[in-house]
């Protein structure tokens, strides 16, 4: 993960400028790049556009056959008590909001993972997403990976099996 945020951090510094686009996708998120012990990237439509063609795999997610489709890939990851618990409350405040679904989730033993998967849907255009994978690993670190975009049903539900 650790070598995947660096790449992405560096993809990241390449489109900076269309970083303040992303943050009105979804306000919440927004906090975290400058929060202090939060990884954080943020990659918008053009970045995506450009990586294409290439196999792009996010914490297993293929994201390969929808990047055309994305709006904007965030991952942000944290590992420090404090982080973890505002992290935890965003989520919670999240999962509780209208228009957000549990589409997945899984616990995983042999990892001490804990993986959520909500959607929330635009009501303006049903066809624009939030996808918001809340990945909790036994409280030692927790991630959110989130993805926006206008999906067809059949990119969707490729992207809900690790597939795209």
């Amino acid at each position: 993960m650790k070598k995947l945020l660096t790449t992405l951090i560096a993809l990241t510094l390449i489109t900076g400028t269309f970083i303040g686009k992303a943050f009105a996708q979804n306000p919440l998120f927004g906090k975290y790049g400058s929060m202090d012990n939060v990884e954080y990237v943020c990659i918008t439509s053009p970045m995506l556009k450009l990586i294409g063609g290439g196999s792009t795999v996010i914490n297993g997610v293929e994201i390969k056959g929808i990047t055309n489709a994305l709006k904007s890939l965030l991952i942000i990851n944290a590992k420090e008590k404090n982080v973890l618990e505002v992290m935890k409350k965003d989520y919670q405040t999240l999962r509780q909001t209208d228009g957000y679904d549990v589409y997945m989730e899984v616990k995983d033993p042999d990892s001490n993972e804990h993986v959520t998967t909500i959607i929330g849907h635009n009501p303006d255009n049903d066809k624009e997403v939030e996808v918001v994978m809340s990945i909790d690993k036994s409280g030692t670190s927790h991630t959110f990976i989130v993805l926006t975009g206008k999906f067809t049903d059949e990119q969707l539900a490729k992207l809900l099996k690790g597939k795209s």
